[in-house]
């Protein structure tokens, strides 16, 4: 072995078999002139490859344009991130647009006869494992720079290995993706399920039932605001904020605290049975995401970006949930909540205006005992097409890292040996350079 490699691979450095170059800078005077093109930047570079949804243009002249052109077969890579998995995360172009060049928050590599693909998925791994995160800089951003890319080392196979290599991550990453698309359409199926049983066993079996308000069954108010001088110190309580929230569940694992003045604890109080929403989100599929309290923390109150819904006697908290989460009851809520600012926002008056079924205590928890069956089903479902999904993600992992130590593939001694390779790549570039 060489290092933990085959005695026919050898470790070198990125740079010693592509060239890295880091795209050009975006700057009020590239902003127009009469050498427009497009050029990528890391929102075009994806998982799945790269996305020309949205293609900006920047003026480029003949010298720039030669420096940061994209030719097919170019690997770019993000340049930097605040995920430390998401830092050099990589895409090949294929040359879609006609002289398109690339911003400086990508890097491109282009290979020097090492096997392009078998760059590629070297790339994949050390994004996907936070390994390039790992060799970055920077505290909250990472960024991994030209130098850092160009110094990352990078286990070198056989040429001749490299393409079988490259061959078996495809043949098993084929079978893995229809894996995944067969647990990404399990779940859209039961998603579609839950749905039409919420509306149904709600709304539909309620039909004939009179509609009523939140406001006229239940008690809706709003939160605590965060300011200076509720900084805790001598009156110190937990503090639950929109993060804590969400759709039919409660983190608790970072809970905050805030000061609370004389009398504001009976005020704010949360208790068991409380329905907690989101008020406001620029998405309208996470506007008013709740959760019901289940009374987990003692004398836990909350931010002013949650509405409390609390339910009056007339109304079981379960059924309260069941009911705003149901889909017909979505419908009202971003109606109700959208506005011209594109920011889906909810106040106590909105909350109160939307309606549901009032039904007797009795018929409330039939609802809820009958949809808590069928529901606890579909989720158990769920949860079983996520694990076939968690487990094809971790086999990728597998996969990655056997062929990048020489045991994906056999290993065959009449292989033209690494060295011999990076030693005719060296002599190239030398005469390249001369």
């Amino acid at each position: 072995m060489n290092g933990g490699l085959p005695t026919n691979w050898q470790w070198s450095t990125i740079s010693e078999v592509a060239s890295v170059q880091l795209g050009r800078q975006r700057s009020p005077q590239h902003h127009a002139g009469d050498q427009m093109r497009s050029y990528l930047r890391s929102a075009n570079v994806t998982w799945e490859g790269v996305s020309l949804d949205d293609v900006k243009e920047m003026n480029f002249d003949d010298n720039d344009f030669e420096k940061y052109r994209l030719e097919p077969g170019d690997i770019l890579l993000n340049e930097a991130s605040g995920s430390p998995n998401e830092v050099g995360k990589p895409a090949i172009w294929h040359g879609q647009i006609d002289e398109c060049c690339f911003q400086n928050t990508l890097l491109r590599l282009r290979s020097h006869e090492v096997e392009r693909d078998y760059i590629y998925w070297y790339c994949f791994m050390s994004a996907l494992s936070g390994r390039f995160g790992e060799a970055g800089r920077g505290v909250n951003i990472r960024h991994l720079g030209k130098g850092g890319l160009e110094q990352f080392p990078i286990p070198v196979a056989p040429l001749s290995q490299q393409k079988r290599i490259v061959a078996a991550i495809e043949e098993h990453f084929s079978r893995l993706d229809a894996v995944e698309a067969t647990a990404v359409s399990a779940r859209r199926r039961l998603g579609i399920l839950r749905n039409a049983i919420m509306d149904r066993m709600i709304y539909d079996a309620t039909e004939s039932i009179r509609t009523v308000e939140i406001g006229d069954l239940a008690d809706v108010s709003g939160g605590i605001q965060k300011q200076p001088k509720r900084r805790p110190r001598e009156n110190r309580y937990p503090f639950l904020r929109v993060a804590n929230v969400g759709r039919g569940h409660l983190d608790l694992a970072d809970v905050h605290e805030i000061e609370l003045f004389k009398g504001e604890i009976d005020r704010f109080r949360l208790r068991k049975g409380d329905l907690l929403v989101v008020e406001g989100n620029g998405s309208v599929s996470q506007i008013g995401r709740a959760a019901l309290w289940g009374g987990q923390i003692e004398d836990c109150v909350h931010q002013n970006h949650l509405i409390r819904v609390r339910p009056g006697e007339g109304l079981l908290p379960e059924y309260l949930t069941l009911c705003w989460n149901a889909p017909r009851t979505a419908q009202q809520i971003q109606t109700v909540a959208s506005s011209t600012s594109g920011l889906y926002t909810l106040s106590t008056r909105k909350v109160k205006s939307i309606r549901i079924p009032a039904v007797p205590l009795s018929v409330q928890r039939s609802v809820v005992e009958q949809l808590d069956q069928r529901l606890r089903s579909i989720e158990m479902a769920h949860a079983a097409a996520e694990d076939a999904s968690g487990h094809a993600r971790a086999l990728r992992r597998a996969v990655l890292a056997q062929a990048f130590s020489g045991q994906l593939v056999p290993q065959d001694p009449n292989d033209e040996p690494a060295s011999a390779l990076l030693d005719r790549i060296s002599g190239t570039r030398r005469a390249y350079s001369t």
